[in-house]
């Protein structure tokens, strides 16, 4: 597994919200609107983001 220091200052940012919002085991409907919203502003592929939840959760 990549560590999160590896990422990029705004893969860090996104990734480091993500696993917040992971905590209750799941993302909501709402949360995911958020967390693509943030990707969007930070730049982040929809298929980088994928690879990302996936290398991370």
């Amino acid at each position: 597994m990549s560590s999160i220091e590896d990422l990029n200052e705004n893969e860090q940012e996104h990734i480091e919200e993500y696993q917040e919002l992971l905590i209750d085991g799941s993302i909501s409907d709402k949360e995911r609107k958020m967390l693509n919203r943030m990707a969007t502003r930070l730049a982040i592929p929809e298929e980088r983001v994928s690879e990302l939840e996936t290398i991370y959760t």
